[in-house]
């Protein structure tokens, strides 16, 4: 037998929305009757629980009510949201620079004060590939931290210029002036190539007079041919004009060196006679 003086009682009940004091009165009687014990709750107290446990139930289920269970992307986006109100701050000028860069050129520009020639700021000029140029302002503001105040650079202003259509005038601009230089270059050497083969047909015919049959006239016509063959087009047309250049002179060395040897076969044949004479 339990001592009577550490006696206690374990009263399991169901309590919900629906339960009624009259539900209550009855479970309370039957262990009353099974352990012939008097407990002590009237009516009124049973009437008071029962009220409690409908007081808990609606606050439970009016907080229930506004739990809202989220997910990764929920979290994800109301961070963003977040950060979208939040200034955007660098601790360096570096560090700028190492974000922006990754989105194209970036030119700086630093802005001092003009009393204390200190840097109160910079801004980046950010080149896309597109044509668009977009300018951040940094202003040096001081940011209140828990150990104490810090200077950062803070995004304080954007401007974004659409320059493509400037940019694709310049390049129109400078492709004509490409293809002007070029025309004139082609021009110019047009007429540098018509010269040199009129020069080529007077130095060969001026070399088949003064000569005559000491000519080599296979080599001669595989010169003009070489000379009749070249256009602005021929790829290194000038170095080819320099080798026919060097080509005509050594056919002019070749007929020289034997006109010299038939003229000195001629003045001993000359000297030979007049000694057989005499």
């Amino acid at each position: 037998m339990p001592n009577n003086d550490s006696l206690k009682i374990l009263i399991t009940a169901q309590l919900d929305e629906n339960a009624s004091k009259d539900t209550i009165q009855k479970q309370l009687n039957t262990i009353q009757s099974k352990l012939n014990l008097t407990i002590g709750i009237d009516a009124q107290q049973i009437s008071q629980i029962a009220n409690q446990v409908k007081q808990l139930q609606a606050q439970f289920e009016r907080q229930s009510k506004g739990i809202k269970i989220i997910d990764d992307e929920n979290v994800i986006s109301s961070i963003n949201q977040i950060k979208k109100g939040m200034p955007e701050i660098y601790t360096s000028i570096d560090k700028a620079l190492e974000k922006y860069k990754q989105f194209g050129q970036v030119k700086i520009e630093k802005s001092f004060d003009p009393v204390t020639r200190e840097l109160n700021g910079f801004t980046l000029q950010l080149q896309k590939a597109q044509g668009l140029i977009e300018r951040i302002k940094f202003d040096l503001v001081q940011l209140k931290m828990p150990d104490g105040t810090q200077n950062v650079f803070q995004v304080t202003n954007r401007k974004i210029t659409d320059d493509t259509e400037k940019i694709r005038e310049k390049q129109l601009q400078l492709e004509q002036k490409v293809d002007t230089q070029i025309q004139k270059q082609n021009e110019k050497l047009q007429q540098q190539l018509e010269l040199f083969k009129r020069q080529a047909e007077i130095n060969a015919k001026n070399l088949q007079r003064r000569y005559g049959d000491a000519v080599d006239t296979n080599a001669l016509n595989n010169y003009l041919a070489s000379v009749r063959s070249l256009s602005a087009s021929t790829p290194d047309v000038k170095r080819k004009m320099d080798e026919l250049n060097m080509t005509f002179k050594e056919i002019s060395a070749n007929v020289k060196s034997s006109s010299s040897h038939v003229l000195d076969f001629g003045e001993a044949l000359k000297t030979a006679m007049v000694n057989f004479a005499v």
